[in-house]
């Protein structure tokens, strides 16, 4: 028996980014869905977050998710840089597993400071499309 699931385009986003920072120094941490509780400034390297705030589903064919990247750091200006280069790889080279990038388009950054780390964040959103999967 098999059973048709929604698309998971967190784990098709994460490796495009962690490709797309490999040269960073030092390289971002890149977590998924939620802010790692052992992650603080003292670590000394920024975290970016890649996390799935949902979307219509069309079903069975895909569904449509917003994806939001979020980078913390000791500063704006480095949350913001790196925050604005993975939204704009997504967006030029979409990665591979996801089928488009719907038609209204990403959010501009927003920043703010992480309550619990003080960490500067910078966030953005972008609109996608993942096809449904069969699974076994």
């Amino acid at each position: 028996m098999t059973t048709r699931v929604q698309g998971e385009p967190v784990d098709a986003i994460r490796p495009a980014l962690v490709a797309l920072l490999g040269d960073e120094d030092p390289v971002p941490r890149i977590a998924t869905h939620k802010w790692p509780k052992d992650w603080s400034l003292a670590d000394k390297r920024p975290l970016v977050l890649v996390a799935d705030d949902g979307g219509p589903v069309d079903w069975p064919v895909k569904s449509e998710h917003t994806i939001r990247i979020t980078v913390g750091s000791d500063d704006i200006p480095t949350s913001r840089r790196i925050a604005r280069k993975c939204l704009g790889h997504i967006l030029a080279n979409l990665p591979e597993g996801l089928a488009a990038i719907r038609n209204n388009g990403p959010t501009s950054l927003t920043d703010a400071q992480h309550s619990e780390t003080g960490a500067d964040l910078a966030t953005g959103t972008v609109p996608v499309v993942i096809r449904t999967e069969t699974i076994a």
